[in-house]
């Protein structure tokens, strides 16, 4: 998956999605709550990204909403590589950050446990 697909995901759960899940039918407090703080607008239409290797596309104004909201960011040198295959590492990093904006739940991490080691049959 490149990284234009993934941002397009990112954005599509984010906004459309996400902002429709009820549990039972039953809207959450929690969705009602980010609903209000979700920000529509977007790049006005031929105006540049942030990036330097995003020219003018179909995708443009996708990938300068997602970096806008800090959800994807791009390499120090102030590019995107938006035809680079994406990497798990890049994966979790937009999860956790849509996370952490409260555009998503993720369960939390298990607490590993320790248990005894089975006795040995004899």
């Amino acid at each position: 998956m490149n990284k234009i697909s993934l941002a397009l995901t990112s954005v599509l759960l984010s906004s459309t999605l996400l902002a429709g899940c009820t549990a039972n039918g039953i809207k959450t407090k929690s969705l009602n709550d980010n609903r209000g703080y979700r920000p529509f607008a977007t790049t006005a239409p031929g105006m540049p990204t942030q990036f330097t290797d995003v020219p003018y596309d179909w995708y443009t104004d996708k990938v300068q909403w997602g970096a806008n909201l800090g959800i994807i960011d791009g390499y120090p040198d102030l590019t995107f590589h938006p035809n680079s295959p994406i990497t798990r590492a890049e994966v979790i990093k937009i999860i956790k950050s849509l996370s952490d904006k409260g555009y998503i739940t993720v369960p939390a991490t298990p607490t590993p446990t320790t248990s005894p080691a089975p006795s040995p049959s004899l």
